[in-house]
């Protein structure tokens, strides 16, 4: 009887074990990483509208399936990025959110509302986009890019 014991408790460790090491051969949490480790269309997108802007820090998150690159600039710019390169995020402590990176027609509803805006924070997550202004204003846009709420 206590050899059956000690033969499951020693299994049992063994597969938890390689279960906690492995975990599909992948981690869960947080590391950071190199620029060239980026995906491609990431590099470009920060080269196309950051170049000449140091990078501080790039960290790879993994939480269960999702995968995602956050890029921290000097300056008070914080990226997100998707698992395929994907700009997700742009939110900046300091200056503004480049307008080339927001969509023309949310741009152009934006100015329409409020001129000479200064967009802070641009978010597109599945089917919103959302974009706050410096004055903590946020207008969210549907996947067909019309205006369906403001949250002052």
């Amino acid at each position: 009887m206590k050899r059956h014991f000690f033969t499951q408790s020693i299994l049992a460790t063994i597969i938890l074990t390689i279960m906690l090491s492995c975990n599909g051969g992948s981690f869960s949490g947080e590391k950071p990483i190199s620029t060239a480790q980026l995906p491609d269309k990431a590099k470009v997108f920060l080269e196309t509208h950051y170049s000449g802007v140091r990078i501080k820090e790039v960290i790879l998150q993994h939480r269960a399936s999702l995968i995602e690159y956050e890029v921290d600039l000097k300056g008070g710019t914080d990226l997100h990025f998707d698992r395929n390169g994907n700009c997700t995020e742009v939110n900046c402590t300091k200056g503004s959110v480049p307008e080339a990176i927001i969509p023309e027609a949310i741009l152009q509803q934006v100015k329409q509302r409020y001129p000479n805006p200064v967009i802070i924070k641009y978010e597109h997550e599945d089917r919103l986009y959302e974009v706050r202004l410096e004055d903590n204003t946020e207008l969210t846009f549907n996947r067909a890019m019309r205006l369906i709420n403001i949250d002052k």
